[in-house]
């Protein structure tokens, strides 16, 4: 979600869905197929992680960056080695990166089924 959400908020608004996604459940309800290039990613992702074998707990499932929980949980528990920390910089960030920017491009250009603007958070008081 930050990644989409640049275009359309500002830099610190971004940085915000980070910690928590959450500032776009409005967005989502209004527009459910803003998810798509997440849930995509988030397959890819999850079955790339069955086979490295990335491991974690009850407590940091689901987590991801988020706080750094996931990797670093993954990391407490396999040890802090080259291969554990090039495998949790990649898996966390990394691909999770480069998987959203190419899917949010095809769903905007190609597919034309979502736009930056559709990621807006507004702040109504």
């Amino acid at each position: 979600m930050c990644i989409a959400a640049y275009k359309a908020n500002n830099l610190r608004t971004a940085i915000a869905h980070l910690a928590s996604a959450k500032i776009q459940m409005r967005n989502f309800f209004m527009k459910p197929r803003i998810a798509y290039p997440m849930i995509i990613t988030a397959a890819i992702l999850g079955a790339l992680s069955g086979v490295l074998q990335i491991v974690g707990t009850p407590y940091s499932a689901g987590f991801g960056l988020a706080g750094f929980v996931g990797p670093l949980k993954y990391l407490d528990l396999v040890g802090w080695n080259f291969k554990s920390i090039t495998i949790a910089t990649v898996m966390f960030i990394a691909l999770p990166v480069l998987l959203n920017l190419i899917f949010i491009k095809v769903f905007e250009k190609k597919f034309k089924w979502i736009k930056s603007d559709d990621y807006l958070v507004s702040y109504e008081h």
